[in-house]
């Protein structure tokens, strides 16, 4: 194969020199972008005459999103440079490296290719998807550049073109997609604008030697429901006077609510009702504040929970209603009552810990800013060496002791994007040889492709699907079809079982509730809802929102569980229960492929398939009702769901009509009638 791979090729042009003009009072100033993973302080910048600051990167050929960090804490776009929408409602700035120029803006049919924006790495399962006897492939281009996209194969003596399909696109790019013909092959890839190509290429690819990735099975029908222990329910009011601190991680007053395992335990039997099959914990270690992201003790289930007794009776109550758990681990940082820590406070040069942090200056003290490395500059929360063995096998000996003791069917983890991959490899092999079902989420907030190619994670939290559903459904910032494209593109971004895998949460502790974003309407919670139970990857509901609890940034996201809904909360629930359950009865939609069948102004409507079974779902998403006609049959009814009662279906002379309320929606399964057995 090819060594040099067009778009990965480090053709470094002598570094690119970033310029801000920064406000007077800028102390610090960084550049942060896809190029650090947005890490800003890797990256700072130095003043060179008033309020100018400059830094040169050596950068490789590619595109990036990047922004100027003022004093740790303001974010600034490049006003000299273009802006893309980063997927969340917000800006970044762009930067084109390329070795043949690139013009500011793209367009098909002028006769120039940026090169850069090329790519086909095989090495990647976004690329190169094997089922071991063929394989899906994708390349990739700018978007808007090329008018055509094609792959020759050949296979012996024959070589064959086969056209690609725009399969999806993002802000800066477009994927095309084509499939191989079983066996071995060789391959190129031509990129065609007006009357220039562009050929990249040769690829072998050999099915018998073709990476593949795999999952735990079990995830695709998962449904995962996501538990703040501390925020819950107060089952046990004699632990809440325990362990508590006048400090959350940023020095502001932290609020205890009460929240604890006896609480969690007693609602079992609400959950196990809405059809909940695995349970999510935020931080359970012991900790100092109520979120418990600053870990002091890693072998100790917090007192203020309930300690590790209580833990152990839900343990034993979830496992009888076959409910699994998984915990959050959070291994990037830890807490200033950390006992490594407080001895590296007290023993200074002499503690046998030092090296276990990330030490600038000494005397060490917890003060604002530190003088050591802290999570966000965050002095309550020290950056833990990963580098040093100790500190690794320290945690990985708390990681297998609960992934055993517990029985824990995986872990979420926390910040993953900044810790060292060596880490998380080596975290993989550990817990998979524990419990090779264990299924390891990432949160990781943009393209998760770097950690998803079967070293790292199965799975990450699905933010790129939530902007979607959140733009479309809560927002309205978009119609259908682009609502169509931004979810094709995390179809096709992640290799197919990872796709499965994804937690596909609408909320979480970390962002303002689904039902907030809805502003207040419970028919786009109900809709969002929908999309969530009929979409390929796990449904995730983060605890209170299947009532539609409301709730903006943290800490207001954190409340209570409401005990006592109102009569609207009440039939949300049902909607949320009805949901879970048709997908619970529906292979279609827990492991079937999805293909779009319709869109319009306001409507969409999409299928998932598998086998002799097909789900239709179709959403209104407009203030109207209206009437969806696709031209075809389906098969024979075998069940639904709609979330209004007035939804209307029709079906005459081989098409089906679907009439809508405005904003609602519905699933339709369907049964294809099996090929006659053969007789002998």
């Amino acid at each position: 194969m090819l060594s040099i791979i067009l778009g990965l090729t480090l053709i470094l042009q002598g570094g690119h020199r970033f310029e801000f003009v920064a406000p007077a009072s800028a102390k610090e100033v960084f550049v942060a972008g896809t190029f650090n993973n947005w890490e800003f302080r890797k990256n700072p910048m130095a003043r060179t005459e008033g309020r100018a600051w400059t830094a040169t990167i050596a950068l490789p050929t590619g595109a990036y999103q990047y922004k100027f960090v003022v004093d740790g804490d303001q974010w600034h776009t490049d006003p000299k440079a273009p802006e893309i929408d980063d997927g969340f409602g917000n800006k970044n700035s762009l930067l084109w490296i390329d070795p043949g120029g690139a013009p500011a803006s793209a367009k098909r049919g002028d006769g120039h290719i940026t090169r850069a924006g090329l790519l086909h790495d095989p090495a990647l399962f976004k690329y190169v998807a094997s089922d071991g006897k063929s394989a899906d492939v994708a390349a990739r281009a700018r978007k808007g550049d090329v008018e055509s996209v094609s792959f020759s194969i050949a296979t012996g003596d024959k070589t064959t073109l086969i056209k690609a399909d725009l399969a999806s696109e993002d802000s800066i790019f477009e994927y095309y997609r084509a499939r191989l013909p079983q066996g071995r092959s060789t391959y190129k890839i031509v990129f065609k604008d007006g009357a220039v190509a562009q050929e990249i290429g040769p690829y072998d690819f050999d099915p018998a030697k073709a990476k593949r990735i795999v999952v735990p099975d079990w995830v695709q029908d998962a449904v995962f429901y996501q538990i703040m222990p501390e925020r819950f329910v107060n089952g046990d009011p004699s632990n809440d006077g325990k362990n508590r601190s006048p400090i959350d991680f940023t020095g502001r007053t932290d609020e205890f609510l009460g929240g604890d395992f006896q609480g969690v335990t007693e609602r079992l039997g609400y959950l196990s009702d809405l059809g909940v099959t695995t349970l999510y914990f935020t931080p359970i270690f012991q900790s100092v504040t109520h979120h418990k992201y600053d870990t002091d003790d890693y072998r100790r289930i917090d007192r203020q929970l309930g300690g590790e007794e209580a833990f152990r009776r839900f343990l034993q109550q979830a496992k009888s209603r076959k409910m699994r758990v998984v915990l959050d681990g959070v291994f990037n940082h830890v807490g200033i009552e950390f006992s490594a820590f407080k001895d590296l406070l007290a023993k200074q040069h002499d503690s046998a810990y030092k090296d276990w942090f990330h030490v600038k200056q000494w005397p060490v003290a917890v003060k604002n800013p530190p003088n050591y490395e802290g999570w966000w500059g965050i002095e309550y929360m020290p950056k833990l060496n990963l580098a040093n063995k100790a500190a690794q096998e320290h945690l990985f000996d708390a990681i297998l002791h609960w992934t055993k003791s517990a029985g824990l069917s995986g872990w979420r983890l926390d910040v993953a994007n900044e810790v060292p991959d060596h880490f998380w490899i080596e975290f993989r092999k550990r817990v998979k040889a524990v419990n090779r079902d264990a299924v390891i989420i990432g949160e990781i907030w943009n393209d998760a492709s770097h950690w998803l190619q079967g070293d790292m994670f199965d799975s990450v939290m699905n933010y790129p699907w939530r902007g979607a559903v959140l733009d479309f459904v809560a927002h309205r910032r978009i119609g259908p079809a682009q609502f169509d494209q931004r979810i094709k593109w995390s179809l096709t971004n992640y290799p197919k079982p990872v796709v499965y895998a994804m937690y596909n949460m609408l909320g979480s502790h970390d962002t303002p509730r689904f039902m907030t974003e809805c502003g207040g309407d419970f028919r786009k919670a109900a809709l969002g809802h929908l999309i969530q139970m009929t979409s390929p990857g796990a449904p995730a509901l983060y605890y209170g929102d299947e009532i539609g609890m409301t709730g903006g940034a943290t800490p207001d996201n954190r409340k209570l569980l409401e005990l006592n809904p109102n009569a609207q909360q009440k039939r949300l629930f049902e909607q949320v229960k009805g949901m879970i359950a048709i997908r619970k009865s529906s292979i279609a939609l827990r492991r079937g492929d999805w293909r779009t069948v319709y869109t319009d102004d306001s409507a969409i409507a999409y299928v998932r398939e598998h086998g002799n079974e097909t789900a239709l779902v179709v959403v209104n998403n407009g203030d109207k009702p209206t009437k969806v006609a696709l031209p075809e049959p389906f098969g024979s009814s075998k069940g639904r769901f709609a979330l209004d009662p007035a939804t209307k279906i029709e079906r005459a002379g081989g098409a089906t009509i679907i009439e809508l309320p405005e904003l609602s929606g519905g699933v339709w399964l369907f049964q294809k009638a099996s090929p006659n057995p053969r007789r002998h």
